[in-house]
């Protein structure tokens, strides 16, 4: 080592600089960056426990469902641009369908009789007479749900959903805390 690194304690032991750093990291510091006071450990004073961090409450989780949504355009033919729900549901382009209407929502259902037709592409094709109804027009986006279980697709525009989630919401309110 260097003359220049080299230092000495006030007992008169030389050390490096970097032993000197050394004993730095292996020498605790206490508050402040003070040393604490040496003597007898069983006389310090038991540090307190460090305090504990806040526990998030978990929500109940929602329960598990079968059904399948996707949020999809209407174009200008009355077809609907998203076919995942088909597929979930299993039915096949060219299938027959039945669609009818209740205050906005349309209820499809397979029926081998029905008067509507899946398209050969697999999409499902708004009649103008149930557009017209519901007040669709090309680019309006309705959320499409599939229920396996009954073998049903359910479409819902933005006004059907509005009053579904109003409802909801306002249900909840009655129960809790939140104010008007």
């Amino acid at each position: 080592m260097t003359a220049q690194l080299r230092r000495t304690t006030p007992d008169g032991r030389s050390f490096t600089a970097l032993e000197q750093l050394a004993d730095g990291v292996r020498t605790p510091l206490g508050r402040r960056g003070v040393e604490p006071k040496t003597g007898d450990p069983s006389q310090a004073p038991a540090a307190a426990p460090s305090p504990r961090l806040p526990v998030a409450v978990l929500v109940d989780r929602a329960p598990h469902t079968t059904a399948c949504y996707a949020v999809t355009a209407v174009d200008s033919r009355g077809r609907l641009a998203d076919r995942s729900p088909l597929r979930v549901l299993g039915w096949p382009p060219l299938s027959r369908v039945s669609i009818g209407t209740v205050k906005g929502e349309m209820i499809i259902i397979r029926r081998c009789d029905g008067p509507d037709t899946i398209t050969g592409q697999g999409h499902v094709r708004l009649p103008a007479r149930i557009r017209h109804l519901c007040r669709l027009e090309p680019g309006c986006r309705v959320l499409v749900a599939a229920f396996p279980t009954c073998d049903v697709l359910a479409v819902y525009t933005d006004s059907a959903l509005d009053a579904m989630l109003l409802a909801y919401h306002e249900a909840l309110r009655v129960g809790s805390r939140i104010p008007r």
